[in-house]
């Protein structure tokens, strides 16, 4: 372990709370009727006022299984203690936004050396997209802050071999599975990797890790399957990505040429193919089949104009579900029917499906994204001062992510050799990307791997300022 600074630590925390306050003061959110905050709210108040886990806001508070329970539960505590109280939510999150930096400040240190950790935690803290989130009432902020504790507590285990520390990879992993149901798989990827560097004693290391795991999902699962009669973590939601997923195998090669142009950047694609949604064949046949005839009709075809490129397939499903709902079939039939139609989709051809996964995986490059830009007051806001300037700012963020990754790949190039104590790591980045290029990529579910990518970028960078002055010194002793 290298020497951890003092100062370098404290110098992390008022920088990452500073520059979070500058959001959540500058830029608060809105909590309107709908989307992620306020489900998690609605939730969190059911569970203090009704003892039940329900998106209703009117009885009789029917249980839901549509969202994970830690965040939902970590909002009622706080609730319970302060008071329905944004402010007092936002100021923790703040708080575990700025304890997130110095870990990740103390797991970088243990790669490599304090210089490298410090800067690459405080580009971290710097980072908007990641001190905008600790701003609004998402499940983000609190997940990377457990993810990075997995990481790092998983890269000492592995390294030091560690055994005892497995239990807490097991508790983590659990935890984290139920904030985000996506960490559910890759308890297989752990346990691979113990066969792949652990041979003595493998038996009890796998039971190290499974058994805390199990105690801590079982009780969600035992509730869900007592409750709507599935052993799954959520739904629809996995139906949902599935399906959205599923309708771009019906897309033709133009339609998917010209998607690549929007996924990497939207302002560039609205500028060669300004029409490519509506002359999009298989889209417009599976959207006018869901909402023509409708009495909101209209709605949805305003909704289209406004929805971006990327998850624009998000409009046909929304009005699908909602008829599916006004139909009678519950969340967990939604999610039975959505992937039944996504699995045809794909079984038509699935090797066209995972020739697709290149597509998914440029959406993942846009984890730079600034969630204050999906609140529409304070979209309306900044264009007060000049109109255009949210496009002009939606653009800069997304080409930031660039740098960021091509430095990344140089820094894991030239720490190739060090692949065993970065292997934790690399097999977190490496998973998140083949889940979301396999499904339906979100620039959002990203957002976790960014200290890992800023960290990869900053031993990069380091690398080739080492390059240079070495170029340098020996152009003099030549001279």
């Amino acid at each position: 372990m290298r020497e951890i600074s003092i100062k370098d630590i404290v110098m992390l925390f008022v920088i990452s709370v500073f520059c979070a306050l500058i959001f959540f003061i500058c830029f608060p959110s809105s909590l309107i009727n709908r989307g992620d905050q306020f489900q998690y709210n609605t939730i969190a108040n059911n569970i203090n006022k009704h003892n039940v886990f329900s998106l209703e806001t009117e009885p009789p508070f029917n249980p839901t299984l549509n969202r994970e329970p830690i965040y939902p539960l970590f909002l009622s505590l706080i609730y319970r203690i302060f008071g329905e109280s944004f402010s007092i939510v936002i100021m923790i999150q703040i708080l575990i936004f700025a304890i997130t930096i110095i870990l990740t400040y103390k797991l970088i240190i243990f790669f490599t050396n304090s210089r490298i950790a410090f800067y690459s935690s405080l580009f971290t803290a710097i980072c908007p997209p990641l001190a905008n989130l600790s701003s609004s009432l998402m499940s983000e902020t609190l997940f990377i802050f457990l993810l990075i504790a997995f990481a790092y507590i998983f890269s000492i285990a592995m390294y030091h071999q560690r055994k005892h520390l497995l239990i807490y990879c097991g508790i983590l992993l659990g935890i984290l599975s139920l904030c985000k149901t996506a960490m559910f798989y890759f308890f297989p990827f752990l346990v691979g990797s113990l066969l792949l560097f652990n041979r003595k004693k493998i038996v009890i290391q796998i039971l190290l890790v499974s058994v805390p795991f199990i105690l801590v999902v079982v009780p969600w699962l035992a509730r869900n399957y007592y409750t709507f009669g599935t052993w799954k973590m959520t739904a629809p939601r996995g139906g949902m990505v599935l399906w959205m997923r599923g309708l771009k195998n019906d897309y033709s090669i133009e339609d998917l040429k010209q998607a690549a142009v929007y996924y990497f950047s939207e302002n560039l694609g609205k500028k060669i193919y300004p029409d490519a949604t509506y002359k999009n064949e298989a889209f417009m046949r599976e959207f006018n089949a869901v909402i023509k005839g409708r009495r909101d009709e209209d709605f949805w075809r305003e909704s289209l104009k406004k929805r971006s490129f990327t998850v624009r397939e998000g409009v046909i499903l929304d009005a699908k579900i909602i008829s599916l709902k006004e139909a009678g079939f519950t969340d967990l039939e939604i999610d039975t029917i959505l992937t039944t139609e996504a699995i045809k989709k794909i079984n038509n051809n699935p090797f066209k499906y995972l020739m697709q996964t290149p597509l998914e995986l440029i959406k993942m490059t846009s984890f730079t994204y600034l969630p204050i830009l999906n609140d529409e007051q304070i979209v309306m806001k900044i264009e007060s001062f000049k109109t255009g300037l949210v496009s002009v700012i939606r653009a800069i963020t997304r080409l930031i992510a660039y740098p960021i990754i091509v430095l990344a790949f140089y820094g894991i190039f030239q720490y190739r050799k060090e692949w065993k104590i970065l292997f934790p790591i690399f097999l977190i980045i490496i998973y998140f990307n083949l889940l979301q290029g396999l499904t339906f990529g979100f620039g959002r579910h990203a957002a976790p791997l960014i200290p890992f990518y800023i960290m990869f970028a900053t031993m990069g960078l380091f690398k080739l300022y080492e390059s240079r002055n070495a170029f340098s010194n020996k152009a003099v002793r030549l001279m």
